[in-house]
């Protein structure tokens, strides 16, 4: 044998019992933090490395099929007709939910000679970066167009992990996860200007892959709801119940005191901004409440919608990197009457109705004819084939038609979102929880008072969803419903409904009567009702139940004022 041989065996050997030895050590003197590879883990940082789309069936019949977890299931051919145009819906929930009719509709009325294939491939919570790959997949299916709506999901969070250490042989082995999570560090966004730069970088790095295969894309801003209650920092209750009791008097004077006093406490500027929104709101003046409820989604700490901030941050992009544009957001604050969007078209804090996205279509075909009007592109198709004098802008009062169509029958969706919102809230109280309260009632006035009914379904659905591991409350629990209730309660009770709100407050007692909450609304409840006495035991219970409600008596005075 000859020398270098002997060394390469030498070498080789030496090697295998250094790693045999060290994985010993590790797998004896290690003790790796255990780690449950949960649906919605696999969702958010596993599944996204996967195809979105594989082929099935032979020759002229093969196909495209839909196999990602949780994306709908469609079919598009391999071959496209001559006369069709093949477009593509990437992005996060708010581009899952664009019913693809609608678009149809809008194309086939604008270009009737042309045949259209419509594949949604949005995926609820996709940032920037998940839309990035699966863009980086969908580019060689042969589409005419991509359309890209993404940017309400941009959270603080762990945006990627070492996907290595979770998947395949090797990670079994603890050096082979050492090794590769200092070559793949997971990712942690921490602030708002971090989410940005990153939403930039992966956008950026998706435009330019589209654009290296020559395919039209179109970027839309968001919209959201500007009256919708963003703040999920830890607001003291005291505040919270106050502010809400001056609003119920109309005491504009003495919540902007407060509001004020509350300026110098670090950590809630969202907070304060939407409280001085909110009373600009009050007394009508709509411009200045615009520009606070602005400041409250650009202050906010960790972001569930686009703030005004990322939607300039899109219009930039557009305009430095030649990227085509639909200017969704400024649409949507230019067709409601006073400049605020608000419930009238949104569900929540940034999904619109089903008709709402009416407003997507028509910007969407707008920015693509303007393009080929003013710049001589073909997008779709050139210039000359768009019928323009179909293309008529819908009104505020003909979308609202629609949408109260869209409203029918929508309380029980809503519910489930209310049961999210009051299942991954901390405190005792969620004001967005509330805003969806007051938004299931304006469409059945009579749905709480039957909430009983569908109790065992909102348990069971619940528990099937993957992101029931986020939630900080078992939905089967009686302290679940008890939080539950008594935000149907408080809700009911802002709007002015005291009796069905009474009846809420007494089902949140007897489910939970260890809380204070319940005993603090009811009370307030009671006082609103005439019934004072009955009031003042409820806070003397509630003052037991948790010592820091020193604030009771403070209230029941002012409460004494008003009665």
């Amino acid at each position: 044998m000859k020398p270098i041989s002997q060394k390469l065996i030498v070498l080789s050997l030496g090697l295998l019992v250094s790693l045999v030895v060290g994985e010993l050590a590790l797998f004896l003197f290690w003790k790796e933090p255990v780690e449950e590879i949960t649906p919605q883990f696999k969702y958010n940082y596993l599944d996204i490395y996967t195809e979105a789309f594989q082929k099935r069936g032979k020759g002229s019949r093969t196909r495209y099929r839909a196999v990602r977890p949780l994306m709908e299931e469609q079919f598009f051919p391999v071959l496209k007709g001559n006369k069709t145009k093949r477009i593509f819906i990437i992005g996060e929930s708010t581009a899952q939910q664009y019913p693809v009719g609608l678009l149809h509709e809008g194309l086939k009325k604008t270009l009737p000679q042309f045949d259209f294939e419509i594949i949604n491939c949005g995926m609820g919570a996709y940032d920037a970066y998940r839309t990035r790959l699966i863009g980086e997949e969908i580019v060689h299916y042969d589409p005419d167009l991509i359309i890209v709506i993404v940017g309400n999901s941009e959270f603080h969070s762990t945006r990627r992990v070492n996907r290595f250490r979770y998947q395949g042989f090797l990670s079994r082995f603890h050096l082979f996860k050492l090794l590769t999570d200092q070559i793949n560090p997971p990712l942690k966004i921490d602030n708002l200007q971090e989410a940005n730069n990153y939403y930039r970088a992966n956008i950026l790095k998706l435009f330019d892959t589209i654009k290296k295969q020559d395919i039209p894309a179109v970027l839309c801003t968001l919209p959201v709801n500007y009256r919708y209650y963003n703040c999920t920092k830890a607001v003291p209750l005291k505040y919270l119940v106050f502010n809400m009791m001056y609003l119920y008097f109309k005491d504009y004077a003495l919540s902007e005191q407060m509001t004020s006093l509350l300026k110098e406490q670090k950590g809630l500027e969202s907070y304060v901004y939407y409280q001085v929104g909110r009373l600009s709101d009050e007394r009508k003046q709509h411009k200045k409440a615009f520009e606070y409820y602005s400041r409250q989604l650009n202050a906010f700490e960790f972001p569930i919608t686009c703030p005004p901030l990322r939607n300039d941050l899109i219009r930039q992009l557009a305009r430095e990197h030649n990227i085509l544009l639909a200017d969704v957001q400024k649409r949507f604050s230019e067709l409601v009457p006073d400049g605020l969007p608000s419930f009238d078209l949104f569900q929540d804090n940034n999904h619109v109705w089903p008709s709402g996205y009416q407003i997507y279509t028509e910007e969407i075909i707008d920015a693509i004819i303007g393009s080929n009007r003013s710049m001589g592109t073909d997008i779709l198709a050139s210039a000359d084939f768009w019928r323009y004098e179909e293309l008529t802008p819908t009104g505020y009062d003909r979308i609202m038609q629609k949408i109260r169509k869209d409203k029918e029958g929508s309380a029980y969706r809503l519910l489930m979102l209310l049961v999210f919102s009051v299942a991954t809230h901390n405190g005792p109280l969620s004001m967005e929880g509330i805003d969806l309260v007051k938004q299931i009632d304006s469409i059945d006035s009579s749905y709480f008072s039957t909430l009983s009914t569908v109790k065992k379904s909102v348990i069971n659905e619940t528990k099937s969803q993957i992101w029931v591991g986020e939630l900080h409350a078992q939905p089967d629990s009686d302290q679940f419903w008890s939080k539950l209730h008594s935000h149907v309660g408080v809700g009911l009770m802002t709007i002015g409904k005291i009796e069905s709100a009474k009846l809420h407050f007494n089902t949140a007692v007897e489910l939970d009567g260890n809380s204070f909450t319940p005993f603090l609304f009811r009370g307030i409840n009671r006082y609103l009702a005439g019934k004072k006495d009955e009031a003042l035991d409820d806070f003397k219970t509630a003052v037991k139940k948790n010592s820091s409600f020193d604030w009771g008596k403070k209230l029941a005075d002012y409460l004494d004022t008003k009665m």
